[in-house]
Protein backbone atom coordinates (compact mmCIF):
# COMPACT_ATOMS: atom_id res chain seq x y z
CA UNK A 1 0.00 0.00 0.00
CA UNK A 2 1.59 3.13 -1.01
CA UNK A 3 1.64 6.40 0.91
CA UNK A 4 -0.98 8.26 -0.83
CA UNK A 5 -3.43 5.47 0.07
CA UNK A 6 -2.35 5.56 3.63
CA UNK A 7 -2.32 9.69 3.87
CA UNK A 8 -6.22 9.04 2.49
CA UNK A 9 -7.03 6.27 5.36
CA UNK A 10 -5.87 8.84 7.91
CA UNK A 11 -8.00 10.91 6.68
CA UNK A 12 -10.57 8.77 7.97
CA UNK A 13 -9.54 8.72 11.39
CA UNK A 14 -9.81 12.49 11.00
CA UNK A 15 -12.99 12.21 9.54
CA UNK A 16 -14.53 9.82 12.59
CA UNK A 17 -12.81 11.51 15.50
CA UNK A 18 -14.27 14.96 14.15
CA UNK A 19 -17.93 13.50 13.37
CA UNK A 20 -18.11 12.05 17.12
CA UNK A 21 -17.04 15.31 18.63
CA UNK A 22 -19.22 17.53 16.63
CA UNK A 23 -22.09 15.31 16.60
CA UNK A 24 -22.17 14.81 20.57
CA UNK A 25 -21.96 18.62 20.89
CA UNK A 26 -24.82 19.41 18.38
CA UNK A 27 -27.07 16.77 20.07
CA UNK A 28 -25.67 18.18 23.89
CA UNK A 29 -26.81 21.39 22.57
CA UNK A 30 -30.11 20.99 21.39
CA UNK A 31 -31.97 24.25 20.19
CA UNK A 32 -30.52 26.85 17.93
CA UNK A 33 -31.37 30.39 18.84
CA UNK A 34 -33.97 31.22 16.50
CA UNK A 35 -33.99 35.00 14.67
CA UNK A 36 -37.19 36.00 16.46
CA UNK A 37 -35.68 35.72 19.98
CA UNK A 38 -34.68 39.57 20.08
CA UNK A 39 -35.43 41.58 23.61
CA UNK A 40 -38.23 43.89 23.30
CA UNK A 41 -39.52 46.32 25.57
CA UNK A 42 -42.53 44.75 27.46
CA UNK A 43 -46.02 45.90 27.89
CA UNK A 44 -47.87 46.25 30.89
CA UNK A 45 -49.93 43.37 30.43
CA UNK A 46 -46.64 41.10 30.43
CA UNK A 47 -44.65 42.89 33.27
CA UNK A 48 -45.61 43.46 37.00
CA UNK A 49 -45.13 47.01 37.99
CA UNK A 50 -41.22 48.43 38.31
CA UNK A 51 -39.93 48.82 41.75
CA UNK A 52 -40.37 52.45 43.21
CA UNK A 53 -37.89 54.73 41.77
CA UNK A 54 -37.04 53.37 38.70
CA UNK A 55 -37.34 56.68 36.79
CA UNK A 56 -36.12 56.21 33.11
CA UNK A 57 -37.55 54.24 30.63
CA UNK A 58 -35.55 50.81 29.42
CA UNK A 59 -34.16 51.00 26.11
CA UNK A 60 -35.42 47.59 24.20
CA UNK A 61 -32.24 47.61 22.10
CA UNK A 62 -30.03 46.79 25.45
CA UNK A 63 -30.10 43.73 27.00
CA UNK A 64 -31.55 43.72 30.55
CA UNK A 65 -28.28 43.22 32.23
CA UNK A 66 -26.58 46.22 30.82
CA UNK A 67 -29.67 48.97 31.64
CA UNK A 68 -29.51 48.18 35.94
CA UNK A 69 -26.36 51.04 36.66
CA UNK A 70 -29.44 53.30 39.04
CA UNK A 71 -32.30 51.18 38.11
CA UNK A 72 -34.19 48.06 39.81
CA UNK A 73 -34.52 45.23 37.85
CA UNK A 74 -37.97 44.39 36.24
CA UNK A 75 -40.07 42.15 37.13
CA UNK A 76 -41.66 39.66 35.06
CA UNK A 77 -44.99 38.16 36.95
CA UNK A 78 -44.44 34.83 34.99
CA UNK A 79 -42.60 33.37 32.01
CA UNK A 80 -44.72 34.13 28.54
CA UNK A 81 -45.71 31.32 26.15
CA UNK A 82 -43.12 32.38 23.98
CA UNK A 83 -40.45 32.19 26.37
CA UNK A 84 -41.23 29.28 27.70
CA UNK A 85 -41.25 28.08 23.90
CA UNK A 86 -37.75 29.61 23.37
CA UNK A 87 -36.11 28.85 27.12
CA UNK A 88 -33.55 26.13 26.00
CA UNK A 89 -32.69 28.49 23.31
CA UNK A 90 -31.85 31.43 25.11
CA UNK A 91 -29.87 29.55 27.41
CA UNK A 92 -27.42 28.61 24.82
CA UNK A 93 -26.96 31.33 22.71
CA UNK A 94 -23.46 32.33 24.34
CA UNK A 95 -22.25 28.08 22.68
CA UNK A 96 -19.52 27.61 21.26
CA UNK A 97 -19.02 23.78 20.59
CA UNK A 98 -16.67 24.01 17.53
CA UNK A 99 -15.51 25.98 14.84
CA UNK A 100 -16.16 26.69 11.14
CA UNK A 101 -12.44 25.67 10.90
CA UNK A 102 -13.34 22.33 12.62
CA UNK A 103 -16.78 21.98 10.63
CA UNK A 104 -15.07 22.31 7.52
CA UNK A 105 -12.28 19.69 7.79
CA UNK A 106 -14.45 17.10 8.82
CA UNK A 107 -16.48 17.72 5.49
CA UNK A 108 -13.29 17.88 3.75
CA UNK A 109 -12.46 14.56 5.31
CA UNK A 110 -15.75 12.79 4.50
CA UNK A 111 -14.97 11.24 1.22
CA UNK A 112 -12.16 9.54 2.13
CA UNK A 113 -13.69 6.17 0.73
CA UNK A 114 -13.85 7.15 -2.80
CA UNK A 115 -10.48 8.96 -3.37
CA UNK A 116 -9.15 5.54 -2.14
CA UNK A 117 -10.96 3.47 -4.43
CA UNK A 118 -9.63 5.83 -7.18
CA UNK A 119 -6.18 5.51 -6.04
CA UNK A 120 -7.09 1.58 -5.95
CA UNK A 121 -8.38 1.60 -9.18
CA UNK A 122 -5.20 3.80 -10.90
CA UNK A 123 -2.90 1.10 -8.74
CA UNK A 124 -5.21 -2.13 -10.36
CA UNK A 125 -4.85 -0.55 -13.83
CA UNK A 126 -0.73 -0.12 -13.39
CA UNK A 127 -0.99 3.58 -14.68
CA UNK A 128 -0.27 6.53 -12.53
CA UNK A 129 -2.50 8.94 -10.46
CA UNK A 130 -3.99 12.02 -12.67
CA UNK A 131 -3.15 14.92 -10.04
CA UNK A 132 -5.05 17.27 -12.07
CA UNK A 133 -8.03 14.72 -12.06
CA UNK A 134 -8.21 13.71 -8.77
CA UNK A 135 -7.87 17.56 -7.74
CA UNK A 136 -10.82 18.10 -9.47
CA UNK A 137 -12.83 15.12 -8.01
CA UNK A 138 -12.04 15.95 -4.64
CA UNK A 139 -13.89 19.43 -4.83
CA UNK A 140 -16.71 17.30 -7.06
CA UNK A 141 -17.01 15.13 -4.07
CA UNK A 142 -17.40 18.05 -1.58
CA UNK A 143 -20.41 19.68 -3.86
CA UNK A 144 -21.77 16.45 -4.05
CA UNK A 145 -21.65 15.99 -0.39
CA UNK A 146 -23.17 19.27 0.19
CA UNK A 147 -26.54 18.51 -2.07
CA UNK A 148 -26.77 15.15 -0.16
CA UNK A 149 -26.25 16.53 2.89
CA UNK A 150 -28.92 19.60 2.17
CA UNK A 151 -31.51 16.22 1.03
CA UNK A 152 -30.76 14.46 4.18
CA UNK A 153 -30.73 17.34 6.74
CA UNK A 154 -33.81 15.99 8.95
CA UNK A 155 -32.95 12.23 8.65
CA UNK A 156 -29.58 13.37 9.48
CA UNK A 157 -30.78 15.59 13.00
CA UNK A 158 -32.66 12.35 13.57
CA UNK A 159 -29.51 9.93 13.51
CA UNK A 160 -27.63 12.93 15.35
CA UNK A 161 -25.34 12.21 11.95
CA UNK A 162 -22.78 15.06 10.75
CA UNK A 163 -24.53 16.99 8.01
CA UNK A 164 -22.79 20.18 6.81
CA UNK A 165 -25.87 22.05 7.07
CA UNK A 166 -26.03 21.07 9.74
CA UNK A 167 -23.29 22.37 11.22
CA UNK A 168 -23.96 25.95 9.69
CA UNK A 169 -26.98 26.03 11.81
CA UNK A 170 -25.94 25.87 14.33
CA UNK A 171 -22.73 28.02 14.28
CA UNK A 172 -24.80 31.12 12.27
CA UNK A 173 -28.51 30.19 12.87
CA UNK A 174 -30.99 31.54 10.35
CA UNK A 175 -27.76 32.85 7.77
CA UNK A 176 -26.47 29.16 7.49
CA UNK A 177 -28.15 29.20 3.55
CA UNK A 178 -26.66 32.36 3.42
CA UNK A 179 -23.38 31.72 4.28
CA UNK A 180 -23.13 27.70 2.78
CA UNK A 181 -24.29 29.71 0.05
CA UNK A 182 -20.76 31.19 -0.20
CA UNK A 183 -19.36 28.25 0.30
CA UNK A 184 -21.05 26.68 -2.41
CA UNK A 185 -19.88 29.24 -4.49
CA UNK A 186 -16.48 29.24 -3.85
CA UNK A 187 -16.26 25.39 -4.48
CA UNK A 188 -17.84 25.82 -7.76
CA UNK A 189 -15.92 28.66 -9.16
CA UNK A 190 -13.15 26.61 -8.57
CA UNK A 191 -14.89 23.50 -9.62
CA UNK A 192 -15.08 25.14 -13.04
CA UNK A 193 -11.30 26.19 -13.30
CA UNK A 194 -10.54 22.46 -12.21
CA UNK A 195 -12.69 21.26 -14.94
CA UNK A 196 -11.66 23.89 -17.87
CA UNK A 197 -7.72 22.73 -17.01
CA UNK A 198 -8.56 18.77 -17.61
CA UNK A 199 -7.46 17.12 -20.80
CA UNK A 200 -10.73 17.17 -23.39
CA UNK A 201 -11.41 14.09 -23.44
CA UNK A 202 -11.79 13.73 -19.60
CA UNK A 203 -13.89 16.96 -19.48
CA UNK A 204 -15.76 15.30 -22.33
CA UNK A 205 -16.26 12.31 -19.92
CA UNK A 206 -17.53 13.88 -16.67
CA UNK A 207 -19.86 15.72 -18.75
CA UNK A 208 -21.76 13.00 -20.17
CA UNK A 209 -21.58 10.94 -16.98
CA UNK A 210 -22.92 14.11 -14.94
CA UNK A 211 -26.06 14.41 -17.57
CA UNK A 212 -26.65 10.74 -17.28
CA UNK A 213 -26.77 10.77 -13.64
CA UNK A 214 -29.32 13.97 -13.85
CA UNK A 215 -31.14 12.01 -16.31
CA UNK A 216 -31.06 8.65 -13.76
CA UNK A 217 -32.63 10.91 -10.57
CA UNK A 218 -29.37 9.65 -8.87
CA UNK A 219 -27.42 12.13 -6.14
CA UNK A 220 -25.70 14.39 -8.78
CA UNK A 221 -26.29 17.52 -7.01
CA UNK A 222 -22.91 19.46 -7.59
CA UNK A 223 -21.67 22.42 -9.82
CA UNK A 224 -24.31 23.45 -12.16
CA UNK A 225 -27.42 21.91 -10.50
CA UNK A 226 -29.94 24.70 -8.67
CA UNK A 227 -29.93 23.94 -4.55
CA UNK A 228 -32.60 23.96 -2.42
CA UNK A 229 -32.00 24.63 1.53
CA UNK A 230 -34.50 22.79 3.98
CA UNK A 231 -35.93 24.57 7.01
CA UNK A 232 -33.88 24.59 9.77
CA UNK A 233 -34.69 22.66 12.56
CA UNK A 234 -34.35 25.03 15.51
CA UNK A 235 -34.94 22.32 18.01
CA UNK A 236 -32.96 19.46 17.76
CA UNK A 237 -34.34 17.59 20.81
CA UNK A 238 -38.11 18.09 20.06
CA UNK A 239 -37.28 17.11 16.54
CA UNK A 240 -36.11 13.47 17.46
CA UNK A 241 -38.46 13.07 20.46
CA UNK A 242 -41.57 13.86 17.54
CA UNK A 243 -40.15 11.27 15.37
CA UNK A 244 -39.58 8.42 17.75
Amino acid sequence: MDDCIMAELKQGDVYWEGERKLCSAMRDRGCIPRPSLVLKEASPTELGSREEGASSKADPAVPAEKQSSGQEETKVQGPLPQQQQHQRELQQESWQGFSLEEALAVHESKSFDYRVMHLILWKLAGRQPHPSLLQFLRVDELLVDIGDDLTDYEDDVERNSFNIFRCYAHLFGADAPRMLVQRISNLEQLHAQLLAELPTHLQAHWLARHKEASAEGGSCDGAGSSWEFPSIIYDETAFREDED
